[in-house]
């Protein structure tokens, strides 16, 4: 199985973005591999795609506070990882769900795996910790409760819903065992409409099902996340490209509402798809989905 609880489960950390054109990214990957290796989640897999379904109100709360407030908002969202094979996709039975903080630089992330067919129990708010508890045994009890609660706390307050979904490659560079360094490298970005009800007779939000897109961001999209003083060496990369404001949540949100005040970019910056260029497109990979079972 994929092991998954590599991922971090609480973290608190500083973020920086950069959002670079493609030669540029190419720069970049190329001096941050000199100095971090590529970080494989399942062993000989240095891509993964991931999908990541945005929460949000009726009244879209957390898209008008993270416009407006873009070093001080909360987002709650749900993240899926799969891998293209030749057949198809690889799939899983269990996704994340995640509740992250932003405040000025730093970020903070409290997120749980939970099997797909929990998902709407969850966030109707019911308690189902102990079927939580059976996907994270790597982690103690309390722990688990605590990060459970937060999501709780969230969903309780207010009546969310899935709105947009952001679908992207990416890759990840990192030393195997150390959260305290993390680059990612993000392209291929598509926005999505979300389906009113997740995973509604689908095993997984993979890019051949999600329908057609509504955007596309034509830029790849770099995170540096780090718990300590980065090194000398990558303040001297950072040096030489613009930090950038760019967010995944806002754009793929904007790509839905046209005109709404304070997104994160304009709309002549996102590559709009009209349904029939979406039609004449294959997505990447689209294929046969190879679901894999969670003890394999």
């Amino acid at each position: 199985m994929l092991d998954q609880s590599r991922f971090p489960n609480f973290i608190t950390r500083s973020e920086i973005k950069l959002r670079l054109t493609a030669a540029e990214a190419e720069d970049f990957l190329g001096e941050v591999k000199r100095h971090l290796p590529v970080y494989c989640y399942s062993p000989g897999r240095e891509t993964t795609f991931v999908t990541t379904v945005y929460f949000d109100t009726e009244d879209f709360r957390f898209y008008s506070r993270a416009s407006k407030f873009r070093d001080d908002n909360l987002k709650l969202r749900l993240k899926e990882y799969y891998y293209e094979v030749p057949e198809g996709y690889e799939v899983f039975p269990e996704c994340w769900i995640e509740v992250k903080r932003r405040l000025g630089e730093s970020t903070s992330k409290h997120r749980f795996r939970v099997a797909k067919v929990l998902v709407q129990r969850l966030f109707s708010g019911e308690d189902c910790f102990i079927e939580i508890y059976k996907s994270n045994r790597e982690l103690a009890a309390e722990d688990v409760r605590k990060v459970f609660d937060t999501f709780l706390g969230v969903v309780r307050t207010y009546d969310l819903r899935p709105y947009s979904i952001t679908n992207y490659r990416r890759r990840t560079f990192q030393e195997a065992g150390d959260e305290s360094l993390r680059v990612t490298i993000d392209d291929m970005i598509a926005y999505f409409r979300a389906p009113a009800v997740l995973y509604n007779g689908i095993v997984a939000l993979t890019r051949g099902v999600l329908g057609e897109a509504c955007g596309q961001q034509k830029h790849t999209v770099v995170e540096i996340k780090a718990a300590r003083e980065r090194p000398a060496w990558l303040n001297a990369l950072l040096d030489r490209f613009p930090q950038s404001h760019f967010s995944k949540f806002l754009t793929s949100t904007q790509a839905l509402l046209r005109g709404v005040q304070g997104s994160a970019m304009s709309v002549t910056e996102l590559v709009v798809r009209t349904g029939a260029e979406a039609r004449g497109t294959r997505p990447e990979g689209e294929g046969r989905i190879i679901p894999r079972r969670a003890d394999a």
